[in-house]
């Protein structure tokens, strides 16, 4: 999850970057904060999932490099990425004025309305609850197979390089 974080936030600043000439109109905005609110991506929902990773990144990291910290450096690791996350997320919501040109260049005001209506309704209530659980279970096996991907190929490298007299 810390990887697709990571990774969506890169994504979503490159978009903000092309899509800066483009001017979003205030009722495009709301409506995009309305469907992020809907899917459970708004400021307050990313900010909990967002410090928890980042903490979690952090602290981990810093174990490796000096084993013998004093461990009062992951209550400040802690406190200041709260602190930091919750006033970019949440005060400033520059998470979701990066979010806006990715939603824009996809969706016509139209579209998000309608989105946001069938989002009301109780198979897009499913919809929305069911998005997470698939998301988690399509990682879930995708990195099954990629195991088992994996060692199959190592299976037929190692023949490859065995039968080409390779050591």
């Amino acid at each position: 999850m810390r990887n697709f974080i990571v990774y969506s936030i890169f994504v979503l600043l490159f978009s903000t970057m092309v899509s800066a000439g483009n001017r979003i109109s205030d009722s495009k905005k709301v409506l995009i904060d309305i469907l992020l609110e809907q899917s459970g991506q708004s400021p307050k929902a990313v900010n909990k999932e967002f410090s928890g990773a980042l903490i979690k990144q952090m602290s981990t990291s810093m174990k490796r490099s000096r084993p013998d910290i004093d461990p009062k450096a992951f209550k400040i690791v802690e406190e200041v990425v709260k602190s930091q996350v919750k006033d970019d997320l949440v005060n400033k919501k520059i998470l979701s004025h990066m979010m806006y040109p990715v939603y824009d260049k996809n969706f016509s005001e139209d579209d998000l309305k309608q989105i946001i209506k069938f989002n009301k309704t109780k198979l897009g209530q499913k919809l929305i609850k069911a998005k997470a659980i698939i998301s988690q279970e399509r990682m879930r096996v995708a990195q099954v197979f990629g195991k088992k991907l994996v060692s199959k190929i190592q299976d037929r490298v190692a023949k490859k390089l065995k039968a080409a007299g390779i050591k």
